[in-house]
């Protein structure tokens, strides 16, 4: 079964398939591809800032990081556009950061 991330990372590639561009690179970062800017901006459009106080302060949402990485882990397009090595643990629980897009301020 697909989620929704796969069917919107699917709808992004048929665009630029569509619009005769194949593999769309953004100018200031051009050895990223087009599947791996549809990851970076999904984590952008998740992602937020913050210490162990706001942190604890969020009830019951998930830490951007979370949402994000519990988000693409299961998702081949994302291990395909960052190639993944087989048994990275973006597939093992707990959780790590092996693979991720977005990473935890230490």
């Amino acid at each position: 079964m697909a989620t929704s991330l796969q069917h919107q990372a699917a709808c992004s590639q048929r665009l630029l398939k569509d619009s005769g561009d194949h593999d769309f690179r953004y100018r200031a970062l051009p050895n990223l591809s087009s599947a791996q800017l549809f990851f970076i901006y999904y984590a952008l459009d998740n992602c937020e800032s913050g210490d162990a106080v706001y942190a604890g302060h969020l009830g019951h949402v998930l830490p951007a990081p979370y949402r994000v990485n519990l988000a693409v882990r299961h998702v081949l397009e994302f291990w395909d556009a960052f190639q993944c090595p087989d048994g990275s643990t973006m597939a093992q629980l707990p959780l790590a950061a092996a693979c991720s897009v977005v990473r935890q301020d230490a």
